[in-house]
């Protein structure tokens, strides 16, 4: 039986050896585990988060970009050509998509107009046209041409809301206005583009 104590006391402390280091393995899996929870849980919230955002951003992108409502009242109030005595015509056109743009056709005198050269004048982010009527006046007089201020969709009068595709029919929607116009010379069309109006170019 002297044996036997020793034997036993041996095998226990042995077990009791292998349970501490199992139970410190168990432990740091599961440290581990939770670790790899964690940061496979962050990374997964931040894609989740980067596509949430990505898709919001996506959906507001036209609003973003386009300022069609600087400065105040920039929808409802648009300045006319004759505060700065220029003739001209309030023409409303319809692009093929159906929506409806509000254009100024600012023309020299009849003995002129036909000979001159017309520029189609697509403006800035902001404001309308009305806020361009300065540098027209300018181009008016200096150039003695005529000119076609085109309003894009959800600017100033114009219905819709704008988009980048938006701009393109606006552009294409003008110039087929011009073309319908007999008092003009369709040779000597410009087409001018100042900062968002370049798009239309």
């Amino acid at each position: 039986m002297g044996g036997y104590v020793p034997f036993a006391a041996r095998i226990t402390t042995i077990l009791f050896r292998m349970i501490l280091r199992v139970w410190a393995y168990s432990g740091l899996v599961l440290v581990f585990c939770c670790l790899v929870y964690y940061l496979y849980g962050a990374v997964f919230a931040m894609i989740l988060l980067f596509f949430a955002v990505t898709g919001i951003l996506y959906q507001i992108q036209d609003s973003l970009l386009y300022n069609s409502e600087l400065p105040t009242h920039s929808r409802v109030y648009v300045p006319i050509p004759s505060t700065f005595n220029l003739p001209y015509e309030s023409v409303m056109t319809k692009t093929s998509d159906g929506i409806q743009i509000h254009m100024y056709f600012i023309s020299q005198s009849k003995d002129k107009q036909k000979p001159c050269p017309t520029i189609v004048y697509f403006h800035g982010n902001a404001g309308n046209i009305g806020h361009r009527l300065q540098n027209c006046a300018g181009l008016y007089s200096k150039l003695q041409c005529n000119i076609l201020l085109v309003e894009y969709r959800g600017y100033g009068l114009s219905e819709g809301v704008p988009s980048e595709d938006g701009l393109y029919l606006d552009a294409k929607a003008s110039l087929d206005y011009l073309f319908t116009r007999n008092d003009i010379n369709h040779s000597e069309i410009i087409i001018f583009g100042r900062s968002l109006g370049k798009l239309c170019i």
